[in-house]
This record gives structure tokens, C-alpha cells and sequence, in this order.
């Protein structure tokens, strides 16, 4: 699935995450997006779980 929309991709990464929330790659990729739309407060909750779920996973 193709997103051509920052809230396409936001929708898609939470339906995976409501689904799976464990799911290290769908955080680490909410992570940034968050981070490259400026949404500071929930900058550091999607690194946090990845780091919960695969501790040996380096910052992005």
C-alpha cells in the first residue's frame, strides 16, 4: 500500500500498532514519522517501545 499522505501513513502505522504493539518496526517508523511532522510530544514513546520490545535495536 502506497501512502502519498503523512495522515495516510499515520492511520495505516496505527492500525498495524492497535493490531500488533509490540511491533518494533511499525514504532520505529511512527517514531519518525512524529518526529519529521513536529509532533514533539510523542517523539520519545515510539523509540521507548521499540527499545522495550528489541533492546539491541540502535536509535534512529
Amino acid at each position: 500500500m502506497a501512502c502519498k499522505q503523512p495522515e495516510d501513513a499515520e492511520r495505516a502505522l496505527f492500525g498495524v500498532l492497535a493490531l500488533v504493539p509490540d511491533c518494533a518496526e511499525a514504532n520505529r517508523l511512527m517514531g519518525i514519522h512524529v518526529q519529521m511532522h513536529g509532533n514533539h510530544a510523542e517523539e520519545v514513546e515510539f523509540p521507548q517501545q521499540v527499545l522495550a520490545v528489541r533492546p539491541d535495536a540502535t536509535a534512529t
